[in-house]
């Protein structure tokens, strides 16, 4: 999938194109980033869906993000962060309850 990452692009486009994709799972995005193997702390949860990327962080630069459903999350994470300076955490649905 090829996801295109712009400073005018909001939260909720880059949510849809990557849950259109994935299906079962989201995109959330937090104000910092977390451990490795922990999650982040809901203090840090970013709920405005309508936010430009560019008002999260000085974007490093804006281009095309390509993640192949094979990818362990760790590594779709990390990409979003050294690629684009943008902290996120992905969810899986397990039933009615987001992990």
């Amino acid at each position: 999938m090829k996801l295109r990452i712009e400073g005018k692009s909001t939260i909720a486009e880059i949510q849809k194109a990557f849950s259109d994709e994935f299906v079962y799972l989201k995109l959330v995005f937090f104000t910092r980033p977390h451990r490795a193997y922990k999650g982040s702390s809901a203090k840090f949860l970013i709920e405005d869906r309508a936010c430009p990327l560019a008002e999260l962080t000085t974007l490093k630069r804006e281009g095309d993000l390509y993640l192949e459903p094979e990818m362990p999350v760790w590594q779709v994470e990390r990409l979003f962060e050294e690629e684009y300076g943008l902290h996120v955490q992905v969810f899986r649905k397990s039933g009615s309850v987001w992990l």
